[in-house]
This record gives structure tokens, sequence and C-alpha cells, in this order.
């Protein structure tokens, strides 16, 4: 089968980045005025700058390393009152500890955008944040959506006339439905996500695979918001504004905090 990378049928976001500063700013400015040490150790960090303005749904990889329990609390009050669901990795039911409170965030808004951006997501269904009982819920929510990618069936009806290889890709790669998933949550092109389920290790061998281009992606220490992406896609016009958006977002917002 002739590798395709437009399955996702993706689109960038219709708002300039001037939107996103404007949304993140004020946000970040009052973190760091009301909670200086956590806003320097997690908030300013690039993956979550751009999780925070919305351009994206999700962020992960980030705890709060034994702060109070009143004072993450506090925190994620504050966040929930600017649509962002501080939603922590403790399942007792599961019995997994969670000692250094280990966190996702989730923009409220921009996780039901994703349609928006995508024209096909597989399996899809919305999260309704208010129904949710515990912040946790967002897990089952997304696990929900994966086990449905796994179980699609073969013949399902979409608007792409060439069906996405869902079971193609799953075969090749057991983490697919996650990784498919996963991408469109951090916002990442559908170009990209397809070149991750195509991507074979001989790819990563011979160079094939680079990484995007993002401005200001590395400025704090934190989860680098970098996807990668088979060399053909280089040229790309919709990869290219993509890395172009999530780089003037960047500089934007840490030229205004830092200005």
């Amino acid at each position: 089968m002739k590798q395709r990378y437009d399955y996702f049928q993706y689109k960038l976001p219709d708002k300039p980045a001037s939107y996103y500063i404007d949304r993140a700013v004020p946000v970040l400015r009052e973190l760091r005025e009301r909670f200086p040490k956590q806003y320097e150790e997690i908030f300013c960090c690039a993956s979550e700058v751009l999780t925070i303005s919305g351009v994206r749904a999700l962020d992960t990889y980030y705890v709060f390393d034994y702060a109070p329990t009143e004072l993450v609390n506090e925190i994620a009050l504050f966040l929930k009152s600017k649509q962002l669901l501080v939603a922590p990795e403790t399942f007792p039911y599961a019995d997994t500890p969670n000692t250094e409170q280990a966190f996702s965030l989730v923009h409220l808004q921009a996780i039901h955008e994703i349609p928006d951006r995508y024209g096909y997501v597989p399996a899809w269904q919305p999260f309704h944040g208010d129904k949710i009982q515990q912040p946790q819920d967002f897990f089952l929510w997304w696990s929900l959506w994966k086990e449905r990618v796994v179980y699609l069936p073969d013949n399902a009806t979409h608007k792409d006339p060439i069906p996405a290889p869902i079971k193609q890709w799953m075969q090749h790669d057991a983490y697919a439905a996650h990784n498919m998933t996963f991408g469109m949550l951090l916002g990442y092109p559908g170009e990209a996500i397809c070149s991750t389920l195509w991507e074979s290790e001989r790819d990563r061998d011979e160079g094939l695979i680079v990484d995007a281009r993002i401005a200001e992606a590395r400025r704090h220490d934190g989860a680098i918001p970098v996807y990668s992406y088979h060399k053909e896609l280089a040229s790309s016009k919709t990869i290219q504004a993509h890395e172009k958006l999530w780089s003037d977002i960047l500089s934007g917002v840490y030229a205004q905090l830092e200005g």
C-alpha cells in the first residue's frame, strides 16, 4: 500500500498566533504572581504554555512534587476557572501510588475543537467535562476512545473515500491507537501523526525522520513539544505553517512575560 499522510484531513486553527498569545499571557502572569515556585517549575515550560494558550488540548509528564494538597487544590481551582483541568494521575482502585503527584493538563475548549482540526477522527465521542465525577475521569474517557479505535470495523465509514489503514497500523505497532489519539490531543498535524504510524526502525536508521522546527521549544526544562515526521513531508505547507504558528505563539508569550 502506498503511504499517504492525509487520512486525518488536518486543518490549521483559523485564529492567528496573537489570539493564543493573548489567552496564555494573563493566565501565566497570574500563575507567576500567585504560585511563583510552581510557575517556575512547571507552567513556564513550552509544552504547558501551548496548552494554556488553547492551541492544543493536552499536556502531560508533570508533577507537583510533594506540594501540599491544599496548594495543589488551590492551583487546580484557579486553572479550572480558566477552562483548564488538572487531571491527577492517581487511581486508588488500581493501587498505583502517585507520591510525586503526577498530573496532566487538559484545555477543555481545545478538546472540543479536535473535530474542527481533524476532518476524520476515528471513533470520536465528545468529552463532557461537565458530567465527570472527578478529574481523573479524563483518562477513562481517553482509554475508551483508544479501545473504540482498536475495535473499529474494517468498513468504518468516514469522509475520506480511501479508508485509513487503521488495522494495518495496529498490526505494525501495538501502540498505534495510543499514538493516534495522543497525537490529536497534543495538537500535532495530521500528516505528522500518519508519519509516526507508518514509521519503521529502518526509517530512523536511515535518517529519514526529522524533528519539527519549533522555536523556543526548549526554553525551559520540561516536556519538549516537538513532533517528528518523514523527510518527504519537509515541504508540506501545512507542517511549515504549523511549525510557524507554534513558534510564533511561544516567542510571543515569552517576549511579553520576560520583556
